[in-house]
């Protein structure tokens, strides 16, 4: 496993990441079919201009394959945490992305850890400093805020990849209202995703958008029953 940090992010809090905020919104996991595990792979050929699911504009005429992962609130349908690896005319990157309004500086960090820590960091135990040197860092700078969120990424290496393929999950930290919040991410189902073929395209945006549209309904049944309150 890598343990070098790509980027030195300085003053970033260097507690022990279980011992640091998790965000506790009711997140809903996106699982449309064909694909029953966490992790999906897309892959497109843009005709025309267009952004991909991160905002990022794509290349017309290149090929792209995202194998990612995504995590829901449910009660607003916007997306809590988002994960990919990019593949792009030979070239490959780690995405993710998270809620919009994080501080943008010192970016975003990335833990990735063994089965056995990780099933640990599942429990909110602390781990000890023998630990560290089993968890894989990465630091990462943002490179594009929009309506949906804050992207940042990094070159997925040769290295890097094996990580994702062999480790149990990643643990994102950004800092919001200067404090820092965690978005754990399985890694299960990655390995299968990213070596096996794509999924069709438009039976997963189509699940995807209904999924969006039961949140929705949920969300206005709320709203209604709050307004039939007495005293409303």
């Amino acid at each position: 496993m890598r343990r070098q940090p790509l980027v030195l992010i300085v003053g970033f809090a260097l507690a022990a990441p279980v011992s640091l905020a998790q965000e506790r919104t009711g997140g809903m996991e996106a699982r449309p079919p064909p694909s029953s595990k966490a992790w999906v792979k897309l892959c497109e050929t843009p005709a025309m201009a267009s952004n991909d699911f991160f905002g990022k504009a794509q290349v017309i005429g290149a090929k792209t394959c995202l194998t990612h992962h995504e995590r829901l609130d449910g009660t607003s349908g916007m997306v809590l945490v988002a994960a990919a690896v990019r593949q792009t005319g030979g070239r490959q990157h780690l995405t993710v992305m998270v809620p919009a309004g994080v501080q943008q500086a010192p970016g975003v960090r990335v833990y990735i850890y063994p089965s056995s820590l990780w099933e640990r960091v599942q429990k909110k135990e602390q781990l000890q400093k023998r630990d560290e040197g089993r968890v894989g860092v990465l630091n990462l700078k943002y490179t594009l805020c929009h309506a949906g969120g804050c992207t940042a990424e990094t070159d997925a290496t040769p290295e890097l990849i094996a990580d994702l393929k062999s480790n149990a999950g990643l643990m994102i930290f950004v800092i919001r209202s200067g404090q820092p919040i965690a978005f754990p991410i399985p890694l299960s189902g990655f390995r299968e995703a990213y070596e096996g073929p794509p999924v069709d395209s438009e039976r997963y945006h189509e699940a995807r958008n209904e999924l969006l549209r039961k949140i929705r309904d949920r969300q206005k049944q709320g709203e209604r029953k709050q307004s039939e309150q007495p005293g409303r």
